[in-house]
């Protein structure tokens, strides 16, 4: 199975409390909430992590009381956080595993894939519970919690195997390794008090139901679960109907939706493939999720336990927080461009400058032998430059040369006070203030912004700018070395100095 179909696969959640879903979009890892199938738009659409670092994984999710857990994987492993059923924060996001590539809730133990194996962060452990040690890539989990453990199914993508791990509250785990006659594609989980069902689609077509128990031990071997005359089918969810375990497949021919417990199929229109299913209130739900320019289209179908009274609901849901991730993202990939291009242009000099991105991705420092500059953007959703309507993005430019590379702190409010009535009666202090001035507009018409503030105080330069959009790095990099001509015309010249 291709990256992209993993991760347009969701993540739902149905309760008495409303749905929760779950995906990775074109700005990133994303949640939402529905009161009701009868509210037309969600409580809430919103973004999560920070922009631009995420790994195209879908988040997991997890109901705690009246909180919304909600782990997803960046760069560098695994995070999470806790939100209230409104979408605001209840915690700060908190990495919870290096190196992370997937992760899955088990009730509260958090199972995550990285480079070695498979993990698992169990509440009040200092450190994580090591379940499968192998080096190799391509590990895919999924995760339910049983009455007294937390269960953890995996497989390699294109082996021919799957395994499942139990985890108790305390006490060492169980890991289980099983055979397969294809190489697994896909799996999923579910659980119903001390027993789990486990749905792997295999290639070639072929869906498998295995029933796991206590200690990960397999109380049922894969077996079918779909008639043959239904063709290749791909991506099997299975969910507990009362008193039976159902599966569900997308059936590629006709992309129809093939549910083992009604007879024939029912249709999930335009179906793009990969979908997540549940059953509530004697019905079936099936959720998918396909990109719509930076918004996404959510379309979920529920049928009756007997496949009567099919309804559907399509809506498009663009993020909350759209504008901000948007620009944030496009901060990030342009400081990061900044930053490698910095750091190749040193090594083939041998220069001796490193430049470091803020873990947000907003910030950008650079030291060399002549200095240090700090550029830090964010969004500006109050209009834009010349009053457009989307999101500007706000550059504090931060330059510090001379020896020492120390930063001389910005001056107070009082500071600033002073400097204004001395310009407004000096001839000598309004030519040092046009002097800045004129330095600051020319350096911003080179990147299309708009000035809204300079400081010049002993050694460093700071410059407030307002861009509607971010310059190229190639653009920005030439910039930097203006940056320092003018800053070294200001400071070579003792009469323009504040």
């Amino acid at each position: 199975m291709s990256e992209r179909a993993v991760a347009s696969r969701p993540a739902l959640h149905l309760g008495a409390r409303g749905l929760l879903a779950a995906w990775h979009g074109p700005l990133g890892p994303a949640v939402c909430r529905f009161d009701t199938w009868q509210r037309a738009r969600p409580r809430f659409v919103r973004g999560i992590g920070h922009a631009g670092a995420d790994r195209p994984v879908v988040p997991a999710l997890r109901r705690d009381g009246d909180e919304i857990e909600v782990a997803w994987c960046e760069e560098d492993g695994a995070w999470s956080v806790r939100l209230d059923l409104d979408g605001a924060p209840r915690s700060e996001a908190r990495l919870r595993h290096p190196a992370a590539s997937a992760v899955a809730f088990g009730g509260a133990v958090l199972f995550a894939a990285d480079p070695e194996g498979v993990v698992a962060i169990r509440p009040g452990d200092a450190a994580p519970l090591r379940l499968v040690s192998e080096r190799r890539p391509g590990f895919a989990i999924d995760a339910a919690a049983l009455a007294a453990e937390a269960l953890v199914v995996f497989h390699v993508a294109g082996e021919r195997s799957w395994g499942a791990a139990s985890v108790p509250p305390r006490g060492a785990p169980t890991v289980v390794r099983h055979d397969l006659r294809a190489a697994c594609e896909s799996l999923r989980v579910r659980s119903v008090g001390s027993r789990a069902a486990v749905a792997l689609g295999l290639a070639g077509g072929a869906c498998r139901l295995a029933i796991v128990g206590a200690a990960a031990k397999v109380i049922e071997r894969p077996h079918e679960v779909f008639d043959r005359s239904h063709g290749a089918l791909r991506w099997p969810e299975v969910v507990w109907t009362d008193n039976r375990w159902t599966a569900l497949a997308y059936r590629p021919a006709d992309e129809g939706l093939v549910v083992e417990a009604v007879a024939g199929a029912f249709a999930l229109p335009r179906c793009a493939g990969p979908f997540a299913a549940g059953f509530f209130n004697q019905r079936f739900y099936a959720l998918e999720i396909e990109p719509r320019g930076e918004a996404v289209e959510l379309r979920l179908w529920r049928v009756g336990a007997d496949g009567k009274e099919p309804q559907q609901r399509v809506v498009e849901l663009p993020l909350d927080d759209q504008a901000e991730r948007r620009v944030a993202r496009s901060v990030r990939a342009t400081l990061q461009s900044v930053a490698h291009e910095i750091e190749a242009r040193a090594d083939y000099r041998g220069g001796s400058v490193r430049p470091e991105l803020s873990r947000d991705g907003a910030a950008l420092s650079m030291r060399d032998d002549d200095g240090i500059v700090t550029l830090r953007a964010r969004p500006v959703l109050d209009g834009g430059v010349d009053g457009a309507p989307d999101a500007a993005v706000a550059v504090r430019v931060e330059s510090a040369m001379g020896e020492g590379l120390a930063v001389t702190p910005a001056p107070s409010s009082l500071v600033r006070l002073a400097r204004w009535i001395r310009a407004r009666w000096s001839s000598e202090e309004r030519a040092r203030a046009e002097a800045r001035e004129a330095e600051a507009r020319t350096l911003a018409e080179a990147l299309d912004a708009r000035v809204e503030g300079v400081e010049l105080a002993g050694n460093t330069l700071v410059l407030h700018l307002l861009l509607q959009v971010m310059p190229s790095p190639d653009q920005l990099v030439r910039w930097l070395r203006r940056l320092r001509d003018a800053q070294a015309r200001l400071t070579a010249d003792p009469a323009r100095l504040s």
